[in-house]
């Protein structure tokens, strides 16, 4: 097997685990079930941006399994570069780099830890601000460690797909689409949105604290002296 089809599962895997992490693991809750809820425009925006992020892995996925260039015909995307991606899939440059695998490696991590986040919180996780009626204060599991590890989950995940969809040896990379008027949006929009998402993360870290420390009190404050980072173990 060349090294290009090896490439497949895990070009295939990492956008499972995308599609994992992007997803809410309890639909939102009607209005008036919630004992507070907190409108914030950084979550009603950083939505479509994570669905931006993911959609070089969905365009990666086409351009895979596209039988013929013509297929995925666009004004913006010249023939010669569906024809370039056919010439770098069979010339050896799609290989496995260390970087690639580690991108793997990353993403699957995140999403190891955002899974594990959604069975730590079970029902009381959801991707509104918010908290429901008998809510609890959860600090067992990866939240004895920071107190926001979801995001901390988030935040791998997009730094290991940009490492394994953008980088040297990638059908992205390799094939010219990035030489198009579509690959140059891609290049300004796809770490714009990145670093958007993650700057809306951060930006509720001490929306999300308030509340939980108006609601819990004495109780959070324990919490908050016992696990004093936010994200990252030590430094934030």
């Amino acid at each position: 097997m060349s090294l290009t089809l090896l490439k497949i599962p895990f070009i295939l895997a990492d956008t499972v685990c995308m599609r994992i992490t992007a997803t809410p693991p309890n639909p939102p809750l009607p209005p008036g079930k919630h004992a507070v809820y907190i409108p914030d425009w950084r979550e009603r925006s950083s939505k479509p941006g994570v669905a931006l992020w993911f959609a070089p892995h969905r365009t990666a996925d086409d351009l895979k399994h596209s039988q013929r260039p013509a297929d995925l015909s666009h004004p913006c995307i010249p023939q010669s570069a569906w024809r370039d991606l056919a010439l770098t899939a069979f010339s050896g440059h799609l290989v496995i780099t260390p970087v690639f695998a580690l991108g793997v490696g990353i993403t699957l991590a995140g999403t190891l830890l955002r899974i594990q986040c959604y069975r730590t919180l079970g029902r009381h996780l959801t991707f509104e601000l918010s908290l429901q009626k008998e809510h609890k204060l959860i600090t067992r599991g990866p939240y004895a460690v920071v107190r926001h590890p979801s995001f901390t989950a988030l935040m791998l995940t997009l730094v290991g797909g940009w490492m394994t969809l953008a980088l040297r040896g990638s059908y992205v990379a390799e094939c010219g689409v990035l030489q198009s008027c579509v690959g140059g949006l891609i290049v300004v929009l796809w770490p714009g949105v990145a670093l958007a998402v993650a700057a809306s993360l951060l930006l509720r870290v001490a929306r999300e604290d308030a509340m939980l420390k108006a609601c819990f009190g004495v109780e959070w404050e324990e919490w908050a002296a016992a696990v004093p980072s936010k994200i990252v173990p030590g430094i934030f």
